[in-house]
């Protein structure tokens, strides 16, 4: 089950990498729990 996670955990990160997100913002997300902290949560879909 560990495995499982940890790839889920990947996938993860390298989504929110792929959407812009530096390291730090990827961070303060966790830390907080909350998207409200970053600002590419505006980011218009087009």
């Amino acid at each position: 089950m560990n495995k499982k996670l940890d790839m889920e955990w990947v996938e993860l990160m390298q989504e929110a990498r792929n959407l812009g997100l530096s390291p730090e913002e990827i961070s303060r997300f966790l830390n907080t729990g909350s998207q409200e902290e970053s600002p590419k949560n505006k980011t218009v879909i087009q």
